[in-house]
């Protein structure tokens, strides 16, 4: 058994498919979030071809507000809505995880 913590995790979805889950270091968060962003964003739009359809949900957590991946985002053309926050309605990673816990608990 491990002593509590945490992991960070940035992943794709689609209701076509999801994407590779990405772990972010904890002590790179800024820099990880940039680089996972860079290396996985574009394709991810692409592979799933949703093209100028594809929308990148965001919340409003601090790394994405950092100069990095501001400046990543504003070099690239994708539709990116402002989300309130732990919005359970809109946030589908906080649907998936209230799913994921349900499913844990179910199984004990």
């Amino acid at each position: 058994m491990h002593g509590g913590g945490c992991i960070m995790l940035w992943v794709c979805l689609s209701s076509a498919r999801t994407r590779e889950f990405f772990r972010i270091k904890r002590n790179r968060i800024e820099l990880s979030t940039w680089k996972i962003l860079e290396e996985n964003l574009v394709q991810s739009a692409f592979q799933q071809t949703l093209g100028d359809k594809f929308t990148f949900q965001k919340d409003n957590n601090l790394k994405y507000k950092t100069k990095y991946t501001l400046e990543l985002l504003t070099k690239i053309t994708l539709n990116v809505p402002e989300w309130p926050s732990y919005s359970f309605d809109l946030n589908r990673l906080e649907n998936l995880w209230q799913d994921l816990i349900k499913n844990q608990l179910d199984r004990a």
